[in-house]
């Protein structure tokens, strides 16, 4: 099979699992982590070392905010690392507590950054199933536009999307121009590293 073969073989795939992805709203995401994993893998930006520090690092935040007396019942907080840069996306019930997750996550080993996007709610709100197909839906836009999305890691909360990856100044620009009009988003926000 030749590499024109290979390449739209793999767009058949990714754009195969992303369409199931959105039928089954709710299982969304375990679909396109799990069935993509090895196909974003391949193109993923990052050194091995990196991917599975990453990994690393979501884990120990999840641990930390999960073991923390003072935010096991009063924050939902999400957790992304990309390349050592850490999204936060939730809801806490404080702003001492928002700065108090900020300040465990920065102690992680291998942390360069901390992109706080946590609001502070009254209610903690779970919208994991909305949020799930904003992501398979953002992420559907960029490889129907003829991009590799697996440069991008798409994060949704609340209605808010977060891209995440190591791309140029050019790509992180077209990437906006492809989403930003995607229905139902309120925001984009670029946490992009570049590598220009």
């Amino acid at each position: 099979m030749d590499y024109r073969n290979r390449y739209w073989s793999g767009k058949l795939q990714i754009l195969l699992l992303l369409s199931a992805a959105i039928t089954l709203q709710g299982c969304a995401e375990a679909i396109v982590v799990g069935g993509m994993g090895g196909l974003v893998a391949m193109h993923d930006a990052r050194t091995t070392k990196g991917w599975y520090q990453d990994q690393a690092i979501e884990k120990a935040a999840r641990q930390a905010i999960s073991r923390d007396n003072r935010l096991r019942k009063k924050a939902s907080i999400s957790i992304t690392s990309f390349n050592g840069t850490v999204l936060m996306t939730g809801q806490v019930k404080t702003k001492a507590l928002k700065k108090h997750a900020a300040g465990l996550i920065a102690a992680i080993g291998n942390v360069t950054r901390v992109h706080d996007e946590v609001v502070v709610a009254s209610q903690l709100d779970d919208s994991w199933s909305s949020d799930s197909y904003m992501t398979a839906r953002v992420k559907a836009r960029l490889f129907f536009r003829d991009f590799d999305g697996t440069k991008v890691k798409v994060i949704s909360d609340s209605g808010n999307v977060y891209l995440m990856g190591l791309v140029s100044r050019a790509e992180s620009d077209d990437v906006i121009a492809m989403v930003a009009d995607v229905e139902g988003i309120r925001s984009v926000t670029k946490v992009f590293e570049y590598v220009d």
